[in-house]
């Protein structure tokens, strides 16, 4: 058992027709109020700009057009110019065939090379070509003065049309200098082919002249500087080398070789002997000092001595018999004698040799004392000599660097006056421009192209523009830009043209004033705008199973947003399942009636003011089981009797009981109260609101209005005529064509 059968099973509504237990089995459910609603899938931001695309593609057409035509115009309309180039070789200082400057390598080759191209840009050389192609009376130069000297003897003032054609000249200059490269390519624009040549390589020729004036310049500048300057180094070279000679004749000097170092050597060879001869003073006077001191038996001669360690041992072996004698002979045996007397003797002899050594170390040390005082003086006047000799040193080497500075600067003269002469430049000229025979602009055939493809742009550009600036809505995402949370349908747009016998029936007598108004469910029931009707009516029946909304108000921001339109649709898909009943609640602006065929007669007016009871009001709108209840005639009470809620409510409780759906076309809610009041004593509401007519702030005021009155909940939100290219369509063209 379906869902919708158990909820109009829980529900009790008898009065409802079989056919909703078999809806769900017979007819396949579409409800754009789900989730999903109105969400297509894959549907990217590729998708969404082609869809604006589609919409705006006659301003993007238009935009085209208009800027290709405007570019075609142009460049028709422009004169031709012609741009010949001229190309110099520029190389860096130094690089000339005769050069006083060092060539220069890295980054500041390029740095010449832009000051280069700053230079060909310049006022100055701009103004001398004009002053010589106006033949203006300073440009003709003066003997021996250059073209470009003369013509930029006064810059600072200028006549008008000298102003006037320095700025056209500089205009129409271009200078362009490739990085990769020393070559600077140069060029003057002119509508005159010949006039472009002449005035480009005039230009080059300037400039190149200039770059070589001035290097002459600054040559023959170098030379009287450096002439001066050669005079005084002589001078100084004259003196240096008379303060030798007399330095010579003065010390007895005589030119030795600057390879040796006799005196260097002399004076390392005294002072090393002097050292020494300190050393042997201080170790000998060492010695004088212990003998004084009673210590000479410390002296190391006298270890050293084999005389004196012979004699002590001797006394020592006769001193050793004479005590043993003593003991056996006593001190008067004549053993005992001869033993003292070899004693004495012996140690006579050891003091005579202690004796000697003594006097020879005092005569060592005299000798050392007196060599001493020789190496020292013999020091000093080496020292003395060497002090000479490194003045003498220095005064050669004065002479001799004035000599080498005076050389080389003799020779960078003569290599000067030889530059000079030469008049050799860093500026070659490789190409000078040549009459062209086309003319660079304009190019018809790009500008035609960048028109082709600018003019898209522009026209997508204004689109998207116009697209964010309108504030229609036009898609679904448009409406769920309004803070909404209801479901959403879409009805397509609804042609006006009849075929078939039903849309005769129904066509009106004024078509033009209610065109767009047939029941299309009559006249097209297999066409993708009655599916939709049909979806939108299956989306209603399954939005409250537990309770039904029999009775719906289909209502509007403001008028012409179809809610007409859509409430008779939407009655006669609902009388296609049911008993049904479409109330025209429209008293200001009538048109179901109209639509229907049927001449304007008594209807819900008279049955609020209580003139006719409501069956008399009623009347079939032959179509099966389908009633309509007009609005009839406009009386005044009639307004205030709409807006009662309990005469609309009596009204409502009649048809309730007679008709399975009621479908009550209201007022626009901005405009008239009427329909607030209504949405208060249905089961739902139906808002409808039109693609390219309705605007986002008039629906969220409704919105806000219909929320206000605490009115029957919003049941669904209706897009009425979406446009075919909208991607929420294509569910419904499904099956069709």
């Amino acid at each position: 058992m379906s869902r919708l059968y158990e909820a109009m099973r829980v529900s009790g509504r008898t009065n409802l027709p079989a056919y909703v237990m078999e809806l769900e089995a017979n007819e396949p459910v579409f409800q754009p109020g789900s989730a999903s609603a109105g969400t297509v899938p894959g549907v990217t931001d590729l998708a969404l700009f082609l869809r604006i695309l589609q919409r705006q593609w006659l301003l993007v057409v238009g935009c085209t057009g208009a800027v290709v035509g405007a570019v075609a115009l142009a460049t028709l309309l422009m004169k031709p110019t012609y741009e010949p180039w001229a190309r110099l070789e520029v190389e860096p200082p130094g690089y000339e065939e005769f050069s006083l400057d060092v060539p220069q390598l890295g980054g500041d080759n390029a740095a010449y090379l832009q000051t280069q191209v700053q230079n060909l840009q310049s006022d100055e050389l701009a103004l001398a070509v004009v002053r010589k192609l106006i033949g203006a009376p300073d440009s003709v130069p003066e003997p021996g003065q250059s073209a470009t000297h003369s013509s930029t003897q006064d810059v600072t003032r200028l006549t008008a049309g000298e102003n006037a054609a320095l700025t056209d000249f500089k205009r129409r200059l271009k200078v362009e200098h490739d990085p990769g490269s020393r070559v600077i390519s140069v060029s003057v624009a002119a509508h005159d082919p010949e006039q472009a040549a002449s005035t480009t390589n005039e230009l080059v020729t300037l400039y190149a002249q200039h770059l070589a004036d001035e290097r002459h310049e600054a040559i023959i500048e170098s030379v009287d500087w450096l002439s001066q300057q050669l005079q005084d180094i002589r001078k100084r070279m004259d003196e240096s080398n008379r303060t030798v000679v007399d330095f010579e004749k003065t010390n007895g000097f005589a030119d030795i070789d600057q390879g040796r170092s006799t005196f260097g050597e002399m004076v390392a060879d005294l002072n090393k002997q002097l050292t020494q001869a300190v050393a042997d003073r201080i170790q000998l006077q060492s010695l004088v000092n212990r003998v004084r001191d009673a210590n000479a038996d410390v002296l190391p001669q006298e270890r050293d001595s084999s005389l004196i360690q012979q004699l002590t041992q001797k006394l020592a072996e006769v001193k050793a018999d004479l005590a043993q004698a003593r003991v056996i002979y006593g001190p008067n045996h004549p053993n005992v004698r001869r033993l003292e007397s070899q004693a004495g003797e012996l140690q006579a002899q050891l003091s005579q040799a202690k004796n000697a050594i003594l006097d020879e170390v005092r005569t060592e040390y005299e000798a050392a004392r007196a060599r001493e005082r020789i190496m020292s003086s013999r020091l000093n006047d080496a020292t003395r000599q060497l002090s000479l000799l490194a003045q003498y040193n220095a005064l050669k080497r004065e002479a001799q660097a004035s000599t080498d500075l005076y050389n080389t600067l003799f020779s960078k003269i003569k290599e000067t006056e030889i530059s000079a002469a030469s008049k050799s430049s860093n500026v070659r000229v490789i190409e000078r421009a040549r009459v062209l025979q086309k003319p660079t602009r304009p190019r018809l055939i790009l500008n035609l192209v960048l028109g082709f493809m600018a003019g898209p742009v522009l026209g997508i550009v204004l689109a998207f523009l116009r697209e964010g600036l309108d504030a229609r809505i036009c898609t679904l995402e448009d409406m769920r830009q309004c803070d909404m949370k209801l479901p959403l349908s879409i009805v397509p747009v609804i042609p006006s043209t009849v075929n078939g016998e039903a849309g005769r029936r129904f066509a009106p007598s004024n078509r033009k004033e209610l065109q767009g108004y047939e029941p299309l469910l009559l006249s097209r029931p297999q066409s993708a705008e009655a599916e939709a009707v049909r979806g939108l009516r299956t989306s209603l029946i399954l939005s409250r199973p537990s309770h039904f909304p029999q009775a719906l108000l289909i209502t509007s921001s403001l008028p012409g947003e179809g809610k007409t339109t859509v409430a008779l649709n939407l009655a006669v898909a609902l009388a296609q399942q049911g008993q049904a009943c479409v109330v025209d609640c429209d008293l200001r602006r009538s048109r179901i009636s109209s639509i229907l065929g049927r001449a304007v007669g008594p209807g819900l007016a008279e049955f609020l003011t209580g003139t006719i009871a409501l069956e008399q009001a009623i009347f079939d709108a032959g179509v099966p089981n389908l009633s309509v209840l007009p609005c009839g005639q406009a009386l005044a009470n009639a307004y205030d009797r709409i807006v009662h809620p309990s005469c609309m409510r009596e009204m409502l409780r009649g048809l309730r009981e007679r008709f399975a759906f009621v479908v009550l076309d209201s007022p626009p809610i901005l405009s008239y109260a009427d329909g607030r009041v209504l949405s208060t004593i249905v089961d739902g509401v139906v808002f409808v609101g039109r693609s390219r007519v309705t605007t986002q702030e008039a629906m969220k005021r409704s919105l806000e209005l219909l929320s206000h009155v605490h009115s029957a909940p919003i049941l669904e939100v209706v897009l009425n005529a979406a446009e075919s290219d909208s991607a929420d369509y294509q569910y419904y063209r499904y099956g069709f064509k």
